[in-house]
């Protein structure tokens, strides 16, 4: 408890401050407990809803792939889409200029292999 005292600031360092001092009868007895008020204050609440909402919003666009990908893995995996689902949505988010290439990949076993295509076809554009 005293490292994660220690180590916290701001905003942050009153919001533990009230309940730090042992003497207190509300005072802090885990770390846990310290953790959990930090997470009410600071937490998403909604992880899921927050999840979907950037998840709309998310397409490749200028980025690179490989920075698209760990952005979209992310939130897919968050939102638990099955691998059927990740796929659809990959093919729909890419670039336009990786669509029409990846349009014609019809052997993907698994959205992971369809990831590695997509890299290897961006690397080459």
């Amino acid at each position: 408890m005293a490292y994660v005292y220690s180590v916290v600031g701001g905003a942050a360092l009153l919001h533990l401050d009230p309940r730090i001092d042992p003497d207190l009868p509300n005072a802090y007895q885990t770390v846990d407990e310290m953790f959990e008020t930090l997470f009410l204050a600071f937490g998403d609440q909604d992880k899921r809803g927050t999840a979907l909402d950037d998840f709309r919003r998310l397409y490749q666009n200028d980025k690179k792939f490989t920075d698209f990908w760990a952005d979209f893995l992310r939130l897919a995996t968050i939102l638990k889409m099955s691998d059927i689902d990740q796929q659809d949505e990959l093919r729909r988010r890419i670039s336009n200029d990786l669509k029409p290439i990846v349009a014609t990949i019809f052997e993907a076993t698994s959205v992971h292999d369809l990831a590695k295509k997509c890299t290897m076809i961006d690397n080459r554009l």
